[in-house]
């Protein structure tokens, strides 16, 4: 499996510190590649931003992953303009920029996860760029630049279900050729993909990862 370099920092402070020494911490960043600890997902609204949905760091890293070989069979090419929705860290964004070479750009609505993807981008020699911008913020101008519009892992409250929705109809009223939507199969997710069935341009693929550790999920692809 390919991998993608990150660092592990704990909070905002830690980030700070981190950065400003990073001239000095450079090599040793660059030698760590994702390991098993466990990171807060931003949350979608500013009135949940206190809520922080706990995640395995390696299970949110495979679930990102699991789209390299769906470009590589039928999906980004080279110099295709990507935004990923709900980034946090921006590990979809990064992988994309370093391994399709992706125009890639990362939108979140918690600003304090933006500086975390940033050095991501950073340490892999990428250029990734990162907004403010939670699902609803985004608008017809706003993904009128993109080609593919992503999200990994971002369908975990009942409320997203018409988010999500109307964010993908407005991007298909933008011109945004393709959607993919990854998922471990929650509630939230099937709902997506009942209203994006076939008549909508949806298909819904399976997905296994086998390292590492066995992870099994869901890719909803939108073509338009």
């Amino acid at each position: 499996m390919d991998s993608i370099k990150t660092k592990i920092v704990y909070n905002s402070q830690n980030f700070k510190n981190s950065h400003k020494n990073e001239k000095t911490d450079k090599k040793r960043a660059k030698r760590l590649w994702y390991k098993s600890t466990s990171f807060s997902t931003p949350c979608h609204k500013e009135s949940k931003a206190a809520v922080q949905a706990q995640q395995s760091w390696k299970q949110v890293l495979v679930v990102k992953l699991a789209f390299n070989g769906l470009f590589q069979a039928q999906g980004a090419s080279k110099g295709s303009r990507i935004l990923e929705v709900g980034c946090g860290w921006g590990l979809l964004s990064t992988y994309c920029a370093k391994k399709h070479k992706a125009v890639a750009t990362g939108a979140d609505i918690d600003r304090n996860v933006l500086p975390y993807g940033m050095l991501h981008a950073e340490i892999n020699n990428v250029k990734v760029d990162f907004i403010q911008k939670g699902f609803e913020q985004l608008r017809k101008k706003d993904l009128e630049k993109y080609d593919i519009l992503l999200g990994a892992d971002i369908c975990f409250w009942d409320d997203m279900t018409d988010l999500l929705k109307n964010l993908i109809l407005r991007a298909k009223r933008a011109g945004v050729k393709q959607v993919f939507i990854s998922d471990p199969v929650r509630s939230p997710f099937e709902s997506l993909c009942e209203y994006f069935n076939e008549d909508r341009g949806g298909e819904v693929l399976d997905w296994i990862a086998p390292e590492p550790r066995e992870i099994l999920g869901q890719i909803l692809k939108i073509t338009f």
